[in-house]
């Protein structure tokens, strides 16, 4: 038997704690327990336009709160392929609309560029947290496509060697 003893005390289950208040008021409108399971998409709809994603701690609370599992909760997550992340977002978006007018004007052409300048594949983050590459499929201004949203900027007729500039300027590597 070992004589250690560690000083580390344990860190305290984060559901202990009282739930956040920018989550009670995310939650506070589903409070019909037998719509629960219909309302779940919207739940989390919610959460992610809060917080930019999903964070687990949250769908704990979720489960804590509505009579739900937390495999039900991931389900729903999962069959909404492409909807809804677990991972924070990048300290600022870049989001490349594909929507068909704009994918008609060579918007997979700036996907690809502006994966390839920063080693990033769509829908991920830059290792250093700075920027994250999204695709959108439909921004709503389609005749002046295609559409970059740098953060909440629109960038309209964008091509690829503008979008990179942009993706340069947003992670702070602009003329590297």
């Amino acid at each position: 038997m070992s004589d250690f003893k560690s000083n580390a005390r344990p860190s305290p289950d984060p559901l202990i704690l009282p739930i956040p208040d920018s989550l009670k008021a995310i939650f506070a409108p589903f409070r019909d327990p037998l719509a629960t399971e219909e309302q779940l998409p919207e739940i989390l709809s919610a959460i992610q336009a809060r917080y930019g994603y999903l964070p687990e701690r949250h769908l704990r609370y979720l489960t804590r709160e509505f009579p739900i599992t937390l495999s039900r909760v991931y389900k729903v997550a999962f069959a909404e392929e492409g909807k809804y992340t677990f991972d924070p977002p990048g300290k600022h978006r870049l989001g490349i609309c594909l929507g068909p007018y704009c994918s008609q004007r060579n918007s997979e052409a700036i996907v690809h560029a502006v994966s390839k300048s920063l080693d990033l594949e769509p829908e991920d983050t830059t290792p250093d947290g700075q920027l994250s590459l999204q695709i959108m499929y439909c921004a709503g201004h389609c005749r002046q496509g295609p559409i970059l949203m740098a953060d909440d900027e629109a960038h309209f007729e964008s091509n690829p060697e503008r979008a990179c500039r942009i993706a340069g300027k947003l992670r702070g590597t602009e003329g590297e």
